[in-house]
């Protein structure tokens, strides 16, 4: 399996499948907004509402897959729970990874697979991270960290 530690903005990420983890109660279109400002807002919007429409609330280790229909380079992106964010630990982390790996496994459609990783989320005071995105400061387009990683099929 291969690494690579990359730097670029949610909508500019090349791989096949994008997963950004969502806590609980998380806002996810502002989510989107503040992550990435040049990510397409009425796409934003129906992502919002196809996952509120699915009962996807950032519980620990819901998956919620959605295609992109061509907004991003990316194929699918993967909405993962991260539940509250006081419970949040490398081990959630750990599972959430093993439990979409599992649901991939056997995928031909996705051959790379990139972990966003919002470090404002998780470089925060752990009372401030409960907050929705809502308030937080918006149109940064700062690029985060991203984890590419092509899928061993063997």
């Amino acid at each position: 399996m291969k690494y690579n530690l990359e730097r670029a903005t949610l909508s500019s990420i090349k791989a096949d499948a994008i997963v950004l983890g969502v806590f609980q109660g998380e806002s996810i279109k502002e989510i989107l907004h503040h992550v990435d400002d040049s990510f397409p807002a009425q796409f934003a919007s129906a992502i919002s509402q196809l996952a509120s429409d699915d009962g996807f609330k950032g519980k620990a280790q819901q998956i919620l897959s959605l295609p992109t229909y061509g907004q991003t380079p990316a194929k699918k992106l993967f909405l993962v729970g991260l539940g509250a964010p006081a419970g949040f630990s490398a081990n959630l982390l750990r599972k959430v990874a093993a439990n979409l790996g599992r649901r991939l496994s056997g995928s031909v459609s996705c051959q790379s697979l990139s972990f966003f990783l919002r470090m404002d989320a998780l470089t925060r005071p752990r009372a401030a991270t409960s907050k929705s995105a809502k308030g937080t400061s918006s149109g940064s387009g700062k690029a985060a960290k991203t984890k590419s990683v092509p899928l061993d099929r063997s």
